[in-house]
């Protein structure tokens, strides 16, 4: 039983790593898509499809599923607050303003702003090189290191980045039971950190529309006998035709 706790104690603190992610966000979300969330398992686990190199084997599921889900929402997300900030605005303009809410530069600024880096795990447990935190090693494999060296690791820009959109992508998940999309929605406002998207809730964005003159003038006959045909052909009614 003692050989197993090293590796049971390495395993909590990564949870308690995990949780205090969630702090410095203030995001509430599950442990263990938290942890899954800031797992970086190799040095390429940003590349899909390639065999991973330096795989640290026992680490559990890295961030890459939940990195996808979150990219996928941090779009939705800016491209709601953008047009619903302002609905004139031509589809240029929205497309520029949302790439400099979502590029990779942002992310890791904020990131880095934030000093999430120090909380990825990227190393995985090592019965031979464990050692308790806070205790100088005097004999041993690596007790000559210092315990700064020790605990460093090497992060790309790109990987930092992606960690903010799997923890996007934990946010929602970690709610899916209910349907709730408020603390993604908190999460994305948290990475993007610009006045585009400023919501902590879904129903911020109903709040900050207007509809514009555009959509509230009357339709044409033109315009009326389209809506028509689409609702013979697909049984839904425009509100504004």
């Amino acid at each position: 039983m003692a050989y197993l706790v090293p590796s049971a104690i390495s395993r909590m603190e990564s949870y308690l790593i995990a949780l205090e992610t969630c702090d410095l966000l203030n995001l509430q979300i599950r442990p263990d898509l938290a942890l899954e969330a800031i797992t970086k398992d190799s040095d390429n686990t940003h590349e899909h499809r390639h065999e991973q190199v330096h795989l640290q084997r026992g680490m559990g599921k890295n961030y890459e599923r939940l990195e996808f889900i979150g990219d996928c929402f941090l779009k939705m997300a800016t491209s709601i607050s953008i047009y619903c900030r302002a609905p004139h605005n031509d589809e240029y303009e929205y497309l520029v303003r949302r790439m400099t809410l979502i590029c990779n530069k942002n992310l890791f600024e904020t990131a880095i702003a934030k000093e999430l880096y120090k909380y990825i795990r990227s190393e995985g447990f090592s019965r031979r090189n464990w050692y308790p935190q806070g205790i100088k090693l005097l004999e041993g494999k690596g007790h000559k290191k210092g315990e700064e060296e020790n605990h460093k690791h090497q992060l790309g820009d790109k990987t930092i980045a992606d960690v903010c959109e799997a923890l996007i992508g934990a946010a929602l998940l970690s709610y899916s039971n209910n349907g709730s999309m408020d603390m993604a929605v908190r999460a994305v406002t948290a990475f993007v950190s610009h006045i585009d998207h400023t919501a902590s809730h879904w129903a911020d964005y109903y709040k900050i529309y207007n509809k514009p003159t555009y959509q509230l003038a009357p339709a044409t006959a033109v315009q009326s006998n389209l809506a028509l045909q689409i609702e013979q052909k697909m049984g839904y009614r425009f509100k504004y035709p």
